[in-house]
């Protein structure tokens, strides 16, 4: 049985813990070196249920995208699912570019003319660049909407936006914004195999209540508690450093999916890049130096995570981190002499 003085000394040590916290997180408010930001809330326009592919953006669409980071922006999704204007799969006379990506790419937080792909259609001459970024996507499903949309339009160049959340989505079977299931590959022998027994779709009514709890409150706190904010970071970092098998696992699926995207595109003579948002990170910089080595074109737009190029109180790219990209990919372009 414990004594009244050793009872009394645990209080103490967590009443002073707790004050110790308290006054950490006024000093980081107080201080400003703590912001807020909350979670980006579409209005007005929704995803449909996709069997292969999980989620694609219901087509003809008319909404807004609404956060205290960026405030409000309109968003209008075409006849074929895209945030862009509209295209006929049928090509003319203009040369044609698709880009693949997820939310960054679709410019979650700006207007649709200050996109990557808007800004270089109209840098380049007599081109169209059309804009396939998916909320929520990793590079599974980008390889298979590639093969089953962006292949329709009949491009010379695909361009994949790879960022910085890519390599961990590989392993999650949902996607937090809306509990819809996504499609997990598995390696056999270097080959990839797609899990055949998930049901796609949304996660059933009970299941999905629980993780929309746990990210409610994980985001109450992520978004209003420093401590919290950095302890989750490291934690992170912790989780998906170098030696651990989930590392190491998603770099080889990342690795063998874009062999196969490069040569299935090659087989279609469509030519490839994969443009990196953040070298800094460990993770994008062994996986672009490992596909350089293989022949794959790739482009370092040198971002890594500088403010300026970032929505402030959000991890989206700004108009500048746009412009930037889509200047990094006008470079390319003009110093690797490559013609359509």
């Amino acid at each position: 049985m414990f004594s009244a003085n050793f009872s009394r000394n645990i209080l103490i040590l967590v009443i002073s813990l707790l004050l110790s916290l308290f006054l950490a997180e006024l000093y980081f408010k107080v201080s400003k070196k703590f912001i807020k930001s909350y979670p980006v809330k579409l209005i007005g326009w929704n995803h449909l249920v996709d069997p292969e592919l999980g989620w694609l953006m219901k087509p003809n669409q008319r909404g807004k995208l609404k956060s205290s980071s960026f405030g409000t922006i309109d968003v209008v999704i075409n006849s074929k699912g895209l945030r862009d204007h509209e295209y006929d799969y049928k090509r003319d006379d203009k040369d044609r570019i698709v880009m693949l990506g997820d939310s960054q790419l679709f410019g979650l937080g700006v207007n649709i003319e200050k996109t990557v792909p808007k800004i270089l259609e109209k840098k380049l001459v007599n081109t169209d660049v059309i804009n396939m970024g998916m909320i929520g996507y990793g590079t599974d499903q980008e390889y298979l909407f590639m093969k089953r949309e962006a292949i329709k339009y009949q491009p010379d160049w695909a361009i994949l936006l790879y960022t910085g959340n890519d390599y961990w989505f590989l392993d999650k079977f949902y996607a937090h914004a809306y509990y819809y299931r996504k499609p997990r590959f598995t390696l056999n022998k270097n080959d990839l195999v797609l899990n055949k027994q998930m049901n796609f779709g949304k996660l059933n009514g009970s299941v999905s209540a629980i993780y929309a709890d746990i990210d409610s409150l994980n985001n109450f706190f992520y978004f209003n508690s420093y401590i919290y904010k950095k302890i989750s970071e490291i934690l992170f970092q912790k989780l998906l450093a170098p030696s651990t098998t989930r590392y190491k696992n998603n770099m080889e699926l990342s690795k063998v999916i874009f062999l196969k995207m490069n040569n299935y595109l090659n087989e279609n003579n469509i030519k490839f890049v994969i443009v990196f948002t953040d070298r800094k990170n460990q993770f994008e910089t062994e996986l672009a130096k490992w596909l350089e080595k293989q022949g794959i074109r790739t482009i370092n737009t040198n971002l890594n995570q500088m403010q300026k190029y970032y929505i402030p109180q959000d991890a989206h790219l700004s108009q500048e981190g746009h412009q930037k990209i889509a200047e990094q990919i006008l470079n390319f372009f003009q110093n690797k002499e490559l013609n359509f």
